[in-house]
């Protein structure tokens, strides 16, 4: 079947036959990949408690990069889908030095977290590889330049476009009628924005917008990210900005250092308030209501980051990175079950079909952090009472071995691996402008953003993503379909005048 939606004159991969423009790129990314990846281990070497915690986060770093190596040797042809997942699982486990600092554990039990990662993601890259590698001459080599014309302008701006207007009517309380629709509108909308900040860092690095058009992308984007934020919020806004660095990063192979360190350091500086924000206007009730509150609550919000970052005290200066390590959960794991607390047995991944059902088909079905919440109670952390207005991460991780111990830790590996090695495989070839492209950038997306989710979390997000970009190809479609016919019905009245 084909895709419904017209594809450019281009591919986002080489087209078979044609020489593989990578001799400056590719060794280029490859040569500052090798320094960071000596660097990360040299800070680490220079600050970690123990010995244990150092091997711990060399090996979990080393496993980590392999994919992405391996992509890099392939002549990054496919969407790095794995290889940057599996980069994501470093920060999320890194900084064991400040549970040794507090005493919570010792570094032999650190080391045994640190490797079960390890294993984690060797087993992942192994079921990953049997999917990704080249079957016959040029099977997978389709191509990898990316064509940013004019409908692909057209394109970007529709979807941002889009983004704005949703968030706009969001905080103005314009789609209350939907009721349990919303939340399918929701995803909807939201795909086409991931697919506006993909499109925009794209044709950011082709250098194809002229400046008001990059102004004009810019505006839409902050307007964007300032609504979504002023909700107290930041991961909408987190993954919204890093799908523009994918977008940037795919077509130039250059990693925009300078955009990523100005969005950790603002991530930082309201991470550190974020907590005394939430207790001051969610604890009372209060929400903005309209666009106006905007700007008050954000100059609010950067005003005590940065009182917190340089006057605050150390929890409120604890970094970003200490705050999203899920280590310590899946350390309490491995030291309670099952001697202490029994393993779940399949509990959490029985529930996913349960999820899967349309909220608006069935109102009072589970909610998505269920197994989340079980998690929490079950290892104590939490009340029933306390899930309703927290959720803790998790993690693959930890879910599969509060189930089935390490073998459930292979088993979620394995499921992992195989299932970002198919999307992979299949979703090349394809040009950025295709029901498969589309897909694809949904597959690389949700499995970055869901490290700290279940099993089932993450795949109920990656099918609604997936039904998502489908609905916004089969949108573009239509529209591009009505535009054509327009121009045609134009064309033929132009003639009859002049006939």
């Amino acid at each position: 079947m084909s895709d419904p939606v017209p594809h450019l004159s281009a591919s986002w991969l080489r087209p078979t036959g044609l020489p593989v423009q990578r001799n400056i790129d590719l060794k280029r990314l490859k040569r500052v990949a090798l320094v960071i990846f000596a660097g990360a281990v040299a800070f680490d070497l220079v600050t970690a408690r123990a010995p244990e915690t150092f091997f711990g986060f060399v090996a979990v770093l080393t496993v980590a990069s392999i994919p992405f190596f391996v992509w890099i040797k392939r002549g990054a042809m496919q969407l790095p889908i794995l290889p940057c997942a599996a980069l994501f699982y470093v920060p999320s486990y890194a900084n064991p030095g400040s549970l040794v600092t507090a005493g919570s554990y010792t570094p032999g039990q650190i080391l045994v977290g640190e490797l079960t990662v390890a294993l984690f993601l060797g087993v992942a890259v192994i079921a990953w590889s049997f999917f990704t590698v080249e079957k016959g001459s040029g099977a997978l080599n389709r191509g990898r330049r990316l064509d940013v014309g004019q409908n692909l302008r057209r394109v970007m701006f529709v979807a941002l476009m889009v983004g704005m207007v949703f968030e706009m009517g969001t905080i103005s309380g314009w789609w209350f009628w939907m009721g349990t629709f919303f939340g399918t509108f929701r995803t909807v909308v939201s795909s086409a924005t991931i697919i506006g900040c993909f499109l925009f860092g794209a044709a950011l690095g082709k250098r194809a917008l002229r400046p008001s058009e990059r102004v004009l992308g810019a505006i839409l984007l902050a307007a964007i990210f300032a609504i979504e934020t002023s909700s107290l919020l930041l991961y909408v806004s987190i993954l919204n900005a890093i799908t523009v660095f994918f977008g940037y990063f795919l077509f130039t192979k250059k990693i925009p250092w300078t955009a990523i360190t100005v969005c950790l350091v603002i991530a930082t500086t309201l991470h550190s308030a974020k907590s005394g924000m939430r207790a001051k206007y969610w604890s009372n009730g209060l929400q903005p209501t309209s666009l106006s509150d905007v700007p008050g609550i954000m100059t609010e919000w950067i005003g005590n980051g940065v009182n917190n970052m340089i006057f605050g005290a150390p929890d409120d200066q604890q970094n970003l990175a200490d705050r999203a390590s899920m280590l310590p959960n899946l350390l309490l794991v491995q030291q309670s079950s099952p001697e202490l607390i029994p393993f779940l047995n399949g509990e959490t991944y029985a529930n996913f079909w349960k999820m899967l059902i349309p909220r608006f088909l069935s109102p009072n079905k589970i909610t998505s952090q269920t197994n989340l919440g079980i998690l929490s109670i079950h290892y104590h952390l939490q009340v029933i009472e306390d899930t309703a207005t927290t959720t803790l991460s998790w993690g693959l991780i930890s879910e599969g071995y509060a189930n089935f111990g390490i073998y459930g830790v292979v088993f979620a590996g394995l499921a992992f691996g195989a299932l970002l090695g198919w999307l992979t495989h299949w979703s090349a070839g394809a040009p950025v402008i295709s029901l498969r492209g589309f897909i694809g950038l949904a597959s690389m997306i949700v499995p970055i953003t869901s490290v700290a989710y279940d099993f089932s979390y993450m795949l109920l997000n990656l099918i609604q993503g997936i039904v998502a970009m489908v609905v916004v190809s089969l949108a573009l479609s239509l529209l591009q379909g009505s535009a054509k016919r327009l121009g045609t019905s134009g064309t033929s009245r132009m003639n009859a005048v002049h006939s």
